[in-house]
């Protein structure tokens, strides 16, 4: 109840809530320990040595960090990232436990703080953002990336309770017991705990079949050249350095008056509770910012919106500074930087999925472990500089002119974001190199912000195979714009049947066009009576039953054109669709208009009047009398009938019926049957009915297809699961905990089954990822013709 309850607020389908609740859990553990760290750490060194030096802490610290990019960087793409992060986390840990015998030794303790809190934590923080990413599609992350940073958000809140009122005035150096427990704990999490995600199987594929290992030099020369070749790369480089330099002036500023505002500024316990209180203060507003407009922020302005919308808030406080360096002002500047910076940390994530595949931990790397410290060290020497030349009367005034242009010139580089970000969109889209996840690029193009996103998707719809077509019509059916109708109506005439029925279902769901909308009353109409001309030019059943459920959903008098296509001599599976959609009316005359179907000569006609007059008390009599007989059926059609239309009437006997149909000749019937048990929450039957689908035809992958479109989530999940397993049964020795690492040694021929058995079950990321593996492989053996083979074998 509370899961879904969760799910609900905050946007999170259910397959979602496991990979976003374990990130989430990874997030909070790690901010919530280095919070705590962080905070006691500049507590003992400023009062025990001077607010002065404090910048010389941020200088070395920043300058651990970079090396501990240059030594990551030999390995980041050697190993997995969770086996990295673990790696780095005990380390840490480690450090802190033996750096608590050194207490006596102040300069050893701060140290040894110094060195976890430059290497170890920055490190986890660049790995873990690359670990998580790996969860999420770029659609997807636009609604939970939010959810996720409140994570460091609610650390923050929980950090500074238990600074400011948990720990006793004296704990002393004995805080690194908190701090390394809970590193501990994360590393404990990483290791033995895992959502299932189609990301990290695909990604477990690549690195088991990487045979050439980067060269680490390379990386950065590679990477340096992408930057300087790429307008945006290059904009978002200058613009990470003054981010996390305001992010230093601030912090500076804001310790200097907490400190300035204690009556003991020698006292640890006191300084370590005032920074405490104003963390829990502005962690709690941030998190009313996460959880209330950030993500609402981020559907409305797109990433490089997001960007401008947290330059344009922390200038208007800093602003203010210039009027009066003082306690209200720096708080409010602390304050505004906090709550817009949830909206560009969102911005920041979403973009690296815009990078080009494969260069997204390089590049976190390079702006985390090299471009955030280089700003730290330049602070650093600015605020020295500063420090030497003027005096403290005019040192604050001179240090508020600094963030104005600082700031003033973050805002002009996230102004100038827009374009350059959709142009590098766009080319990864038109041009995509090798392995280029297009599905992610046109879920970002699909993003506001873009300026002609509508066009550029349908011109990318008339150039793409078939593989991406369905996906692009799904984005286009959430744009409101008359052009997408149009272009609907115009594809209509000139697509293959698979085509046709993809582009009804997009007219079907189109925002425009829903029947309680009624802002385009003209379009509806003019949509409308092109699918009543087009339905009767239609011969394919799957045509005419797709152009009725659009009709359905668009047009409020369509049951009067169901009537009339009734009154023709039309196939059953077009009348049992018509007398479906009657049925769902609220006029009570649609049963009379029924019943008479109940002893029509198909069994599938027969089905669908059962299912509706069942809910009537005039007619469910006669209805209880045809659903025995079906339920003693011995020919296939009304067993297929049974279980498309009625195996959810009274549950106990349908199932009892079923379950002596799973043993049935045809395979067709077999499969059917178990898809429908299935679909009653019995999911014992999984392992069966995937070996089944390994093994069935094209028909019948095509006839459970269309039985699991409506199914629940965690059903294609379970599904998904057994055919993983039986994947794995058939020729592999793969234990249970290990079926991660099936798909790579899979053969293309039960890896061609697998995707087409993912396919006819409804889980696409699974059919997705098996398919870039299947090309991939192709493309190995026959680079010219890969594309040619990878398609005959699909």
């Amino acid at each position: 109840m509370l899961v879904k309850a969760l799910e609900k607020l905050f946007n999170i389908s259910p397959p979602e809530f496991s990979r976003t609740s374990y990130a989430w859990l990874l997030k909070f553990l790690l901010k919530l320990g280095s919070i705590i760290g962080t905070t006691m750490v500049v507590s003992i060194f400023v009062t025990r040595y001077s607010i002065g030096a404090l910048p010389f802490v941020f200088l070395i610290q920043a300058l651990f960090t970079i090396g501990g990019m240059f030594l990551s960087s030999i390995i980041i793409h050697r190993f997995q990232l969770r086996y990295l992060i673990v790696f780095h986390l005990i380390a840490g840990a480690i450090v802190l436990f033996l750096a608590s015998f050194a207490g006596d030794n102040m300069f050893l303790f701060l140290a040894s703080m110094i060195f976890v809190g430059g290497v170890t934590i920055p490190q986890s923080q660049i790995l873990l953002s690359n670990y998580i990413e790996d969860f999420f599609t770029p659609g997807e992350a636009v609604r939970i990336f939010p959810v996720i940073e409140s994570a460091e958000v609610i650390a923050g809140i929980g950090a500074g309770f238990l600074v400011s009122q948990v720990f006793p005035m004296d704990l002393g150096v004995r805080f690194v017991y908190v701090w390394a427990a809970l590193l501990l704990v994360l590393s404990l999490v990483i290791f033995f705990f895992q959502p299932h995600s189609p990301k990290f199987l695909h990604y477990l594929f690549e690195i088991t079949h990487q045979k050439k290992r980067t060269k680490t030099k390379n990386i950065f020369t590679d990477g340096f050249k992408e930057i300087l070749r790429i307008p945006f790369l290059k904009i978002l480089f200058v613009a990470m350095f003054c981010y996390w330099l305001l992010f230093q002036f601030i912090e500076f500023q804001f310790t200097k008056v907490v400190h300035d505002s204690l009556e003991h500024g020698n006292v640890e316990g006191e300084m370590a509770q005032s920074l405490g209180s104003l963390h829990l203060f502005f962690y709690s507003l941030a998190l009313v910012m996460q959880l209330m407009l950030a993500g609402r922020i981020m559907k409305y302005l797109g990433t490089a919106g997001g960007f401008l919308f947290h330059a344009l808030v922390s200038l208007m406080g800093v602003i203010g500074l210039v009027f009066g360096f003082g306690h209200f002002a720096t708080m409010l500047v602390k304050n505004n930087y906090e709550m817009s910076g949830v909206v560009f940390k969102s911005s920041y994530e979403n973009s690296y999925y815009a990078f080009k595949h494969g260069t997204q931990r390089f590049y976190r790397e390079l702006f985390e472990g090299a471009v955030a410290p280089a700003a730290t060290v330049f602070a650093t020497a600015v605020l020295s500089l500063l420090n030497w030349f003027f005096i403290d009367e005019h040192l604050p005034i001179v240090t508020n002119l600094l963030l104005v242009f600082a700031t003033f010139g973050l805002v002009v580089l996230a102004a100038m974001m827009k374009e350059p970000y959709t142009n590098m969109v766009k080319q990864h889209l038109f041009h995509p190199v090798k392995h280029s996840p297009q599905g992610h690029i046109l879920e970002i193009l699909a993003e506001q912000g873009h300026k002609n996103n509508v066009d550029d998707l349908m011109n990318f719809y008339k150039l793409c195979g078939k593989k991406y077509k369905s996906h692009v019509l799904q984005l286009l059916t959430q744009k409101p714009d008359t052009k997408v109708v149009n272009f609907l109506l115009m594809i209509l005439h000139h697509s293959a049947e698979k085509d046709v029925i993809d582009v009804l279902q997009a007219l079907e769901h189109n925002v425009l066009l829903k029947q309680s909308y009624a802002g385009s009353p003209y379009l509806k109409q003019k949509v409308i009576k092109t699918l009543h001309l087009f339905f009767e030019k239609q011969t394919s059943e799957l045509v005419q039953v797709g152009v009725l459920r659009a009709l359905y959903n668009i047009d409020s008098g369509a049951p009067a054109f169901f009537v009339h296509v009734i009154a023709k001599d039309v196939s059953p599976k077009v009348l049992s669709e018509c007398l479906h959609l009657i049925s769902l009316s609220r006029d009570e005359e649609k049963y009379f208009f029924i019943q008479k179907y109940l002893r029509h000569d198909n069994p599938l006609v027969r089905a669908e009047a059962v299912r509706t007059l069942m809910l009537s008390p005039k007619f469910k009599k006669d209805a209880q009398l045809i659903f025995e007989s079906f339920l003693k059926s011995s020919t296939d059609e009304e067993k297929l009938a049974f279980v498309e239309k009625l195996y959810k009437i009274q549950s106990e006997k349908s199932y009892m019926a079923l379950m002596g149909w799973v043993h049935d000749q045809n395979q067709l019937v077999r499969c059917s049957v178990m898809a429908a048990v299935l679909k009653q929450h019995h999911y014992h039957i999984a392992q069966t009915f995937a070996h089944e689908l390994l093994q069935a035809s094209d028909e019948v992958l095509e006839h459970i297809e269309k039985l699991l479109r409506d199914g629940s989530q965690h059903l294609k999940s379970v599904i998904g699961q057994a055919l993983l397993q039986q994947s794995a049964l058939h020729g592999i020795n793969v234990q249970k905990k290990d079926l991660e690492s099936v798909l790579s040694h899979l053969t293309p021929d039960k890896l061609s089954r697998l995707y087409k058995a993912y396919k006819a079950c409804g889980c696409t990321d699974e059919s997705q990822y098996v398919e870039d593996i299947l090309e991939t492989l192709f493309a190995e053996q026959n680079p010219i013709s890969s594309y040619i083979l990878a398609e005959k074998a699909l």
